[in-house]
C-alpha cells in the first residue's frame, strides 16, 4: 500500500464526519421547514386524517361486534328451526361495498345425496316401476320432514 493512500478506517473516520456535518445542516433545514405555512397545512391534514382513522377503527369495532351478535343469533335460528337441508345464512364481505345480505343456504349438495340413496334403496323392489309415484312421494315426505339415511 502507498504511503499516499488514506487506510480504510481514515476514510470510515472522514466519512462519519462528513455525514455528522450533512446531518447537522439537513436537521436545520428540516426545523426551518417545519415553521413554513405548508408544513402546518400538511400536519394539518395529517391530523385530520388521524381522527378518520380513528373514526374508521371504531366503526369496524362495532361493525365487528354486531357481526358476532348476528352470527350468534343466526346460529340459534338454525338450531331452532331444527332443518336439515336449509339454513340461514349471512353474508357480509368487509371489502364489499354492498349492503349485508341474509340468504338461505339449501345445501343441495346434501339433499341430492340423500334423495339417490333412498332412490336407489327403492328401486331394487321388482316393482318400483308400478310404485314409482308412490316412491317419489314418500321419498318426498320423509325428507321434508328432516329425515335423513
Amino acid at each position: 500500500m502507498s504511503s499516499n493512500q488514506l487506510r480504510k478506517f481514515e476514510q470510515d473516520a472522514i466519512t462519519n464526519e462528513i455525514l455528522s456535518d450533512l446531518t447537522k445542516m439537513a436537521k436545520a433545514s428540516q426545523v426551518k421547514a417545519e415553521k413554513s405555512k405548508s408544513y402546518k397545512e400538511i400536519e394539518k391534514k395529517l391530523n385530520s386524517i388521524n381522527l378518520i382513522m380513528a373514526d374508521i377503527r371504531a366503526l369496524e369495532n362495532k361493525m365487528s361486534t354486531a357481526t358476532n351478535e348476528m352470527n350468534a343469533l343466526i346460529e340459534e335460528f338454525n338450531v331452532d328451526c331444527n332443518e336439515d337441508y336449509f339454513r340461514l345464512q349471512y353474508s357480509n364481505y368487509r371489502h364489499n361495498r354492498e349492503n349485508a345480505m341474509i340468504n338461505w343456504d339449501t345445501q343441495t349438495y346434501v339433499l341430492r345425496s340423500q334423495v339417490e340413496q333412498k332412490l336407489a334403496l327403492a328401486l331394487i323392489s321388482p316393482d318400483w316401476k308400478d310404485r314409482l309415484q308412490e316412491i317419489i312421494n314418500s321419498i318426498t315426505e320423509e325428507l321434508s320432514t328432516g329425515g335423513s339415511a
